[in-house]
């Protein structure tokens, strides 16, 4: 009558190995201690990018662009200010994006 119970597993995260040289790489580390591989891949690097940061790179690199088309004739001015402005919009699109799904006050729904 007595049921034996299966002891839980500890939930340890997986090793992950160095595709370079094959040796362990830690829980938190961004490069091999042995060969320096990089660890981590560029939506890694982004995700722990300030989005203001980002926001404010795509408002100065923008506004150069835009400055930039100041000289230029008809087309090439165009496209330099469409281009400027893609990336002013992009950036200010991309941290309002980022402050609404992460937002940790922001109530969510539960599934």
């Amino acid at each position: 009558m007595t049921e034996s119970k299966t002891p839980l597993k500890p939930n340890i995260p997986d090793i992950k190995k160095c595709p370079r040289c094959g040796a362990n790489i830690l829980l938190g580390d961004t490069k091999c201690s042995n060969c320096g591989y990089a660890a981590i891949n560029v939506s890694d690097t982004l995700r722990a990018t300030s989005p203001t940061f980002i926001a404010v790179v795509c408002l100065f690199l923008g506004a150069a662009l835009m400055l930039a088309s100041t000289g230029m004739d008809d087309l090439m001015q165009f496209l330099f200010l469409g281009g400027g402005f893609a990336i002013v919009i992009g950036g200010g699109v991309y941290m309002a994006l980022n402050i609404l799904v992460s937002d940790p006050k922001r109530r969510r729904k539960k599934l």
